[in-house]
């Protein structure tokens, strides 16, 4: 996992960069391969301003939270990032479903001849009328 983290327009802080660092790595849990990001924080006026990139092999995700705190800022856009990989994951899983074979496996690989077929030409034997269960077989009186 690589993170790089810019700061822009502020001091750079130690505590600052270790809460996003340890904030960020949890995102590491969603993604099946090796994630890198880049984290820019930054004040524009009175707005404390965070943006977030993360790729992680052919996917990429990002974010941008502004407000009074950095720290909320930070907490806002994870929260973003996570809704958008886990909206993401569950695309791909369906994607994959819809594609793959079935949990009852699949009929049309099988040659015709091998196919169960159903004899219809012998009519099940009886006196040739058709009985109704709830009648007794009795036409409804009146």
């Amino acid at each position: 996992m690589n993170i790089s983290i810019t700061f822009r327009q502020m001091d750079p802080s130690e505590a600052i960069k270790s809460y996003a660092t340890a904030k960020i790595s949890k995102l590491q849990k969603f993604m099946q391969q090796p994630m890198s990001v880049k984290v820019t924080l930054s004040i524009q006026k009175q707005l404390h301003v965070a943006e977030v990139q993360v790729s992680s092999g052919s996917r990429r995700v990002e974010a941008k939270e502004s407000g009074d705190e950095m720290y909320a800022c930070i907490d806002k856009v994870l929260d973003k990032l996570e809704r958008q990989i886990s909206g993401s994951k569950g695309v791909l899983v369906a994607k994959k479903r819809r594609t793959g074979l079935g949990t009852r496996g699949d009929l049309g690989s099988q040659p015709p001849d091998a196919l169960p077929s159903v004899d219809i030409s012998n009519p099940v034997a009886g006196s040739g009328s058709v009985r109704h269960a709830a009648g007794g077989g009795k036409a409804p009186s009146k």
